[in-house]
């Protein structure tokens, strides 16, 4: 438009020249040599013009792009402060979780998730996610690699910034420890499935933050489909776990499904079974969960149940929660939980779960997100 503004306006001009000539023609006619001069300024002119409009475009689509980019990239995250008091040990004031979280797009397919924790029991960063997404097609497939979440169950990937319990179930934790593995994976979720979607990959098998101990790759597939106004899942994943030269078969099938009950309430239940650190494991929970419309509480009551070696009796951990969690604001929330533990005599914690135990717990903490 601006060029064609231009163009008019040199016509204009050369108009005004050529009439002006030919009123003073009686007076004084130009020669050939003054009008191609004329002429000659005239398209200086233009190409100056020309020049100031294209380094105002340039200028213009740098500024477009920076704003396009600011808008996709996002920095975000959350802290978890507590007071822990367990039933046979020392209160506890902590911080859980101090979690920096940087999300953004580097082309219009290509994008990349990194998460910090700034809280870990060495005192070090602890590197949580670091992967590139890559859209594939329409967008409806995408291949992810790096460190991330596997995605078979739901309390696993659900973030504990939005968590009502203080930690996850023990089925959760010693089934996929740390939730994250390094590797590569494929979601597929097109429109035609109708709400359905698919989940494959291969990792490394060793958790997270660390190389294959041995020469065998783990994979894992889920399906997860629409259930009415639910949802619920079928896992598999398959592999083999190195520590201190000793190989053990890793093996989980996963069952879930998660209802809202009415417009306040909602059930959430999952199941696993399998192989884990050279025994035969299994292990479930269920949430209920009810929400007051329009109330800014929460309660809660979920019971978890592990064992840890179905071979032999007596090896079961189990725990009752109950809470209520509060909100603050939109990115402030108060929770307050019970838990209610006991375990056999005969269970040995064997995957080391720091959650696993006989002692009762009370846990209050406040979390922002930003």
């Amino acid at each position: 438009m601006r060029r064609v503004c231009i163009l008019i306006l040199m016509t204009l001009a050369a108009f005004v020249c050529s009439w002006a000539a030919t009123t003073t023609m009686a007076v004084a006619a130009p020669t050939t040599e003054e009008l191609q001069q004329q002429i000659d300024e005239l398209k200086t002119q233009l190409a100056e013009l020309e020049e100031q409009l294209q380094a105002t475009e340039e200028a213009q689509e740098e500024i477009k792009t920076k704003a396009l980019q600011g808008e996709k990239m996002k920095v975000s995250g959350y802290i978890i402060a507590r007071y822990v008091d367990k039933e046979d040990a020392d209160s506890d004031f902590n911080v859980s979780r101090a979690r920096l979280k940087l999300k953004g797009n580097v082309t219009e397919k290509t994008g990349f998730t990194l998460q910090i924790d700034a809280r870990s029991k060495d005192g070090k960063v602890d590197l949580r996610d670091a992967y590139i997404d890559q859209k594939l097609g329409d967008g409806t497939w995408r291949l992810r690699g790096g460190q991330a979440k596997i995605p078979i169950m739901l309390e696993v990937l659900e973030s504990s910034s939005v968590r009502l319990s203080p930690e996850r179930t023990a089925v959760a934790r010693a089934s996929f420890p740390g939730e994250r593995d390094v590797g590569i994976q494929l979601h597929g979720a097109p429109k035609s499935w109708n709400g359905a979607s698919l989940d494959v990959g291969i990792v490394n098998g060793q958790g997270r933050n660390k190389s294959d101990a041995n020469n065998h790759k783990d994979w894992f597939a889920r399906v997860l489909v629409p259930l009415g106004t639910g949802k619920g899942y079928a896992g598999y994943y398959d592999g083999e776990f190195t520590s201190n030269g000793t190989t053990t078969d890793k093996q989980r099938f996963a069952l879930g499904a998660e209802w809202p009950l009415g417009s306040a309430s909602q059930l959430r239940a999952e199941y696993v079974d399998g192989e884990n650190l050279g025994f035969d494991t299994k292990g479930w929970y269920g949430q209920l969960a009810y929400t007051p419309v329009g109330g800014p509480n929460t309660f809660f009551v979920r019971y978890d149940k592990y064992d840890e070696d179905t071979s032999t009796s007596d090896t079961d951990f189990q725990r009752t929660t109950v809470g209520v969690e509060h909100k603050l604001d939109k990115k402030t929330r108060l929770n307050i939980a019970y838990e209610s533990r006991d375990a056999d005599a005969g269970f040995l914690n064997i995957a080391s779960d720091s959650q696993a135990g006989d002692d009762n717990v009370l846990t209050v903490q406040l979390q922002v997100k930003y």
